[in-house]
């Protein structure tokens, strides 16, 4: 049969009727050309759904979480505590030694040394009190290894014996600081931790850790050429450990390490300042500790799913897919639109966590591959829903005919396993950057560890309107 290309153009274009419409019972009618007839066609068709308790996810992420909040759905505790290693350029140097001029007993020495790590965003109140304690690792976490959610750098034996081990009260609106200070345009909010203590290394004590980093440069630059030999020979990063405190979480950025030393050139006295940072070329990561028990007591609901961050709980659905496809089987799928409604918090106050932003739709074979190897969603077996929004209250999937057409095909082929027909959905950020043409794209996709948490429609004994998917379906008919 020849097929005109006005036909053709109609078939491209039937996925935007998706997209652009969200009742598409009406769709039905042929379009016609002088001589082609396509019939369109659609359907609905029920879909299942469950929570499930997510395992650790891989901790990567340019975003650290430190603090501890209370969580009202669970009645407890959920604590963030982060790893930071340090970029160090290859173009890194200090001064000529020989125009410093902060010296002890002839030698070279810090005035002051802090770690700081800088926030943008936060969840609690900034006024609330909490103590971390910053431990020095002794042996620097992999950038060729995968960590997770629930690795303890303390029990793993990651921690230096007699190592850095400096505890402070903070509040996230930093009331040791001057008022000027905190409202100045160049002010950065950060939890500054001071390394001022002597410290001891190799059996050599240092007036504070500045010194100790100082020394090192002097002895062997080599050392700061890279991050990989800086982490490996001089410091393999801090663990940041909430222990104590409650109600604030802070979204980490950056952390910093500055040194405070003073040079003289030409008779003129000066303070100096050189720090060091991490980036997104070395890692980040967080680690999250929460009550189990209470979160599977949460997943065990069957009268509507969740989604729950960081403490995870995913939704899962199973897609009528063999259903969708043998039920007209001589028809072709040109799109598949699901929406989920949320259901609104009982009680909705500020102690509720907000709905996550956005999903990732992913086969559930496919979720540990895809953050394993920093994959993009790419509308083929993988999809992100449209930003969420309040004034809809539903996460929606505009178009996924792609992946149910593969995941049957795979069935077809006898190479599915017990999940081929289950997706999971998760809350996730996006990062972006751009390509060679100046476009902005997605660069990266990450698990989203911030707090949230939602009840959509679905589960076992939904009670609402039972969960749809909607599909368009097109054939053409000879002359």
């Amino acid at each position: 049969m020849k097929i005109s290309p006005y036909a053709i153009v109609i078939a491209m274009l039937l996925p935007l009727f998706i997209a652009c419409d969200d009742n598409i019972d009406a769709i039905g009618a042929s379009l016609n050309s002088d001589d082609e007839l396509l019939d369109v066609t659609a359907d609905t068709f029920d879909v299942t759904s469950r929570t499930v308790i997510a395992a650790p996810a891989i901790a990567r992420s340019n975003i650290g979480y430190l603090g501890r909040m209370y969580d009202p759905e669970t009645k407890t505790l959920i604590t963030g505590n982060i790893m930071t290693q340090f970029h160090v350029l290859e173009n890194y140097q200090l001064p000529d030694k020989k125009t410093i001029s902060s010296l002890e007993d002839g030698d070279i020495i810090a005035d002051s040394c802090d770690v700081r790590l800088f926030y943008n965003t936060y969840a609690g109140d900034s006024l609330s009190q909490l103590k971390v304690t910053v431990y020095e690792m002794g042996k620097p976490m992999e950038e060729s290894a995968d960590y997770y959610t629930d690795f303890d750098p303390i029990s793993e034996g990651y921690i230096r014996t007699n190592g850095i081990a400096q505890t402070r009260t903070y509040t996230l609106y930093d009331l040791t600081e001057a008022d000027d200070v905190l409202k100045s345009s160049g002010y950065s909010k950060n939890i500054r931790i001071a390394l001022k203590n002597p410290y001891q290394r190799d059996g050599i004590t240092y007036n504070n850790f500045g010194t100790y980093l100082m020394r090192q440069y002097y002895s062997n630059p080599a050392n700061f050429r890279n991050s990989y030999l800086f982490a490996h020979n001089i410091l393999p990063g801090f663990f940041y450990k909430i222990v104590g405190g409650i109600g604030s979480m802070a979204h980490i950025v950056t952390a910093q390490i500055n040194i405070y030393y003073r040079t003289t050139t030409d008779g003129k006295e000066k303070n100096v300042t050189t720090s060091l940072t991490s980036t997104e070329e070395v890692l980040l990561t967080t680690s999250f500790e929460y009550d189990k028990e209470a979160i599977a007591s949460l997943a065990s609901e069957d009268t509507w799913t969740y989604l729950k961050s960081p403490a995870g709980l995913y939704t899962e659905v199973t897609l009528p897919i063999e259903k969708m496809v043998q039920e007209h089987s001589t028809d072709s799928i040109n799109g598949a639109k699901l929406y989920i409604p949320r259901i609104n918090s009982k009680s909705e106050d500020a102690d509720n966590w907000s709905a996550p932003k956005l999903l990732l739709m992913i086969p559930v074979d496919s979720l540990d591959n895809f953050f394993q190897k920093n994959k993009i969603a790419d509308n083929k077996f993988s999809f992100l829903s449209s930003e969420f929004s309040s004034n809809e209250n539903k996460y929606k999937f505009d178009n996924i005919s792609g992946l149910i057409n593969r995941l049957y095909n795979v069935k077809k082929a006898g190479k599915a396993s017990e999940n081929w027909n289950k997706v999971y959905l998760i809350p996730v950020k996006v990062g972006y950057g751009y390509n060679a043409n100046n476009t902005k794209i997605i660069s990266r996709i990450d698990h989203d560890f911030s707090l949230s948490s939602t009840r959509l429609v679905g589960g076992e004994s939904n009670s609402y309107e039972p969960l749809r998917i909607s599909v368009v379906y097109s054939k053409f008919r000879g002359r």
